[in-house]
Protein backbone atom coordinates (compact mmCIF):
# COMPACT_ATOMS: atom_id res chain seq x y z
CA UNK A 1 0.00 0.00 0.00
CA UNK A 2 1.35 3.41 -0.98
CA UNK A 3 1.74 6.08 1.74
CA UNK A 4 -1.14 8.55 1.78
CA UNK A 5 -1.34 12.16 2.86
CA UNK A 6 -3.24 12.40 6.13
CA UNK A 7 -4.79 15.73 5.04
CA UNK A 8 -6.16 14.95 1.58
CA UNK A 9 -5.86 11.15 1.24
CA UNK A 10 -3.86 11.32 -2.01
CA UNK A 11 -0.60 9.46 -2.44
CA UNK A 12 2.51 11.38 -1.49
CA UNK A 13 3.58 11.38 -5.18
CA UNK A 14 0.36 13.26 -6.05
CA UNK A 15 1.40 16.09 -3.73
CA UNK A 16 4.98 16.24 -5.05
CA UNK A 17 4.43 17.85 -8.42
CA UNK A 18 6.92 20.52 -9.49
CA UNK A 19 6.54 23.56 -7.21
CA UNK A 20 3.16 22.53 -5.81
CA UNK A 21 2.00 25.67 -4.06
CA UNK A 22 0.08 23.94 -1.28
CA UNK A 23 1.73 20.64 -0.34
CA UNK A 24 -0.53 19.52 2.47
CA UNK A 25 2.08 17.61 4.46
CA UNK A 26 4.65 20.45 4.63
CA UNK A 27 4.71 23.67 6.64
CA UNK A 28 4.92 26.61 4.20
CA UNK A 29 7.21 28.90 6.28
CA UNK A 30 5.89 31.93 4.43
CA UNK A 31 8.08 34.51 6.16
CA UNK A 32 11.23 32.49 5.39
CA UNK A 33 10.21 32.05 1.76
CA UNK A 34 9.37 35.75 1.37
CA UNK A 35 12.64 36.80 3.03
CA UNK A 36 14.69 34.48 0.82
CA UNK A 37 13.01 35.78 -2.34
CA UNK A 38 13.53 39.42 -1.31
CA UNK A 39 17.23 38.76 -0.67
CA UNK A 40 17.48 36.99 -4.00
CA UNK A 41 15.88 39.88 -5.87
CA UNK A 42 18.26 42.31 -4.16
CA UNK A 43 21.51 40.35 -4.54
CA UNK A 44 20.81 38.02 -7.56
CA UNK A 45 22.65 35.15 -5.81
CA UNK A 46 22.09 33.57 -2.41
CA UNK A 47 23.50 30.45 -0.74
CA UNK A 48 21.46 28.52 1.78
CA UNK A 49 23.45 26.11 3.93
CA UNK A 50 21.88 23.86 6.53
CA UNK A 51 22.20 20.36 8.05
CA UNK A 52 20.82 17.31 6.22
CA UNK A 53 17.02 16.87 6.38
CA UNK A 54 16.42 20.44 7.58
CA UNK A 55 14.15 21.45 4.69
CA UNK A 56 16.49 22.97 2.09
CA UNK A 57 14.86 21.21 -0.86
CA UNK A 58 11.40 21.97 0.51
CA UNK A 59 12.39 25.63 0.78
CA UNK A 60 13.38 25.57 -2.92
CA UNK A 61 9.97 24.08 -3.76
CA UNK A 62 8.13 26.77 -1.81
CA UNK A 63 10.29 29.49 -3.38
CA UNK A 64 9.50 28.13 -6.85
CA UNK A 65 5.76 28.07 -6.14
CA UNK A 66 5.81 31.61 -4.72
CA UNK A 67 7.80 32.90 -7.69
CA UNK A 68 5.34 31.32 -10.15
CA UNK A 69 2.41 32.82 -8.26
CA UNK A 70 3.66 36.33 -7.43
CA UNK A 71 6.59 37.20 -9.71
CA UNK A 72 5.62 37.10 -13.40
CA UNK A 73 8.94 38.68 -14.40
CA UNK A 74 11.03 35.66 -13.30
CA UNK A 75 10.92 31.91 -14.10
CA UNK A 76 11.90 29.33 -11.47
CA UNK A 77 14.17 26.55 -12.74
CA UNK A 78 14.85 23.74 -10.26
CA UNK A 79 18.09 21.84 -10.84
CA UNK A 80 19.75 19.03 -8.93
CA UNK A 81 23.46 19.51 -9.63
CA UNK A 82 24.78 16.31 -11.23
CA UNK A 83 27.35 14.09 -9.56
CA UNK A 84 30.57 14.46 -11.54
CA UNK A 85 32.11 11.48 -13.25
CA UNK A 86 35.65 10.41 -12.51
CA UNK A 87 36.29 10.65 -16.26
CA UNK A 88 36.06 14.39 -16.86
CA UNK A 89 35.05 13.84 -20.51
CA UNK A 90 31.59 12.67 -19.35
CA UNK A 91 30.89 15.74 -17.23
CA UNK A 92 28.49 18.33 -18.56
CA UNK A 93 29.51 21.95 -18.81
CA UNK A 94 27.61 24.17 -16.38
CA UNK A 95 26.00 25.99 -19.31
CA UNK A 96 24.52 22.68 -20.55
CA UNK A 97 23.21 21.87 -17.06
CA UNK A 98 21.48 25.27 -16.83
CA UNK A 99 20.12 25.10 -20.39
CA UNK A 100 18.72 21.61 -19.92
CA UNK A 101 17.11 22.59 -16.62
CA UNK A 102 15.58 25.70 -18.20
CA UNK A 103 13.98 23.68 -21.00
CA UNK A 104 12.48 21.20 -18.53
CA UNK A 105 11.23 24.02 -16.28
CA UNK A 106 9.42 25.78 -19.11
CA UNK A 107 7.50 22.58 -19.83
CA UNK A 108 6.73 21.81 -16.17
CA UNK A 109 5.89 25.36 -15.09
CA UNK A 110 3.82 26.46 -18.04
CA UNK A 111 1.84 23.43 -19.17
CA UNK A 112 -1.37 24.85 -20.60
CA UNK A 113 -0.34 28.46 -19.93
CA UNK A 114 1.10 31.18 -22.11
CA UNK A 115 4.87 31.05 -22.10
CA UNK A 116 6.59 34.38 -21.55
CA UNK A 117 10.09 34.02 -23.02
CA UNK A 118 11.08 37.37 -21.51
CA UNK A 119 11.06 35.99 -17.96
CA UNK A 120 14.46 36.00 -16.30
CA UNK A 121 15.44 32.52 -15.06
CA UNK A 122 15.87 31.89 -11.33
CA UNK A 123 18.04 28.79 -10.99
CA UNK A 124 17.07 26.99 -7.78
CA UNK A 125 20.06 24.66 -7.47
CA UNK A 126 20.04 21.70 -5.10
CA UNK A 127 23.72 20.91 -4.60
CA UNK A 128 23.69 19.09 -1.27
CA UNK A 129 27.14 17.63 -1.83
CA UNK A 130 28.94 20.75 -3.10
CA UNK A 131 29.70 19.41 -6.58
CA UNK A 132 29.17 22.84 -8.14
CA UNK A 133 31.88 24.21 -5.84
CA UNK A 134 34.47 22.36 -7.91
CA UNK A 135 33.20 23.73 -11.23
CA UNK A 136 35.48 26.76 -11.45
CA UNK A 137 33.99 27.84 -14.77
CA UNK A 138 30.54 28.03 -13.16
CA UNK A 139 31.83 30.15 -10.28
CA UNK A 140 34.26 32.32 -12.26
CA UNK A 141 32.21 32.85 -15.43
CA UNK A 142 28.72 32.98 -14.00
CA UNK A 143 28.40 33.67 -10.30
CA UNK A 144 31.28 36.08 -9.68
CA UNK A 145 30.29 38.29 -12.60
CA UNK A 146 26.52 38.62 -12.23
CA UNK A 147 24.98 41.73 -13.77
CA UNK A 148 21.46 43.10 -13.75
CA UNK A 149 20.50 41.32 -17.00
CA UNK A 150 21.75 37.91 -15.82
CA UNK A 151 19.70 35.10 -14.26
CA UNK A 152 19.21 34.76 -10.52
CA UNK A 153 20.74 31.89 -8.54
CA UNK A 154 19.82 30.15 -5.29
CA UNK A 155 22.29 27.48 -4.23
CA UNK A 156 21.42 25.12 -1.38
CA UNK A 157 23.98 22.78 0.12
CA UNK A 158 24.63 20.97 3.36
CA UNK A 159 26.13 22.83 6.26
CA UNK A 160 29.89 22.33 6.54
CA UNK A 161 32.94 22.58 4.39
CA UNK A 162 33.19 21.11 0.91
CA UNK A 163 36.68 19.89 1.82
CA UNK A 164 35.18 17.62 4.47
CA UNK A 165 33.54 15.53 1.76
CA UNK A 166 36.71 14.52 -0.04
CA UNK A 167 40.00 13.07 1.04
CA UNK A 168 43.12 14.93 0.06
CA UNK A 169 41.18 18.08 -0.90
CA UNK A 170 41.16 17.01 -4.58
CA UNK A 171 37.43 17.31 -5.04
CA UNK A 172 35.27 14.76 -6.84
Amino acid sequence: MKPRCFHCGHTKAHNETQFRSNPTYKTPRESLVNDAIQRLLKHRFIVIRAPPLSGKTTLLDFMGAKILKDHPEIEPVKIRWPIPSKERTENKAYSDILEEGYGQAIEANRTGLDINEKRTPVYLIDDAHYYSYFDTDFWDDKLKRLQSKDPYFVLVCEHGSADMLFTGGDGP
